[in-house]
């Protein structure tokens, strides 16, 4: 993809979850201006932001600028159509869960 673009934190860190208080304040602001940009310079409708690390232990940011017509889709793209579907009664227990864990 024609800018097509990695933003990664300095300090090497696996996940997203290492980020500490700084790192984590900023991380919104620095992806929204870059990706802000990316969309700008690219003319892009969207940019999409992938976060993988799985494979590499080191936290990065994927970002794709996407135009309607070009080969990068999102959404169902990139969930494997073979996986087992979640019953809405697992999907609402992972819901409900969130905001107790997010007060603490």
């Amino acid at each position: 993809m024609v800018g097509s673009s990695t933003l990664e934190p300095l300090r090497h860190i696996a996940h997203v979850t290492d980020l500490d208080g700084e790192e984590a304040a900023t991380l919104g602001a620095v992806l929204a201006r870059v990706a802000r940009t990316l969309r700008e310079v690219t003319r892009a409708e969207l940019v999409y932001v992938n976060v993988f690390g799985e494979h590499i232990a080191h936290l990065r940011f994927d970002l794709a600028p996407h135009r309607t017509g070009d080969q990068l889709r999102g959404g169902p793209a990139m969930v494997d159509p073979d996986a087992s579907l979640l019953s809405l009664e697992k999907l609402g227990a992972g819901a409900d869960r969130m905001p107790a864990a997010m007060a603490s």
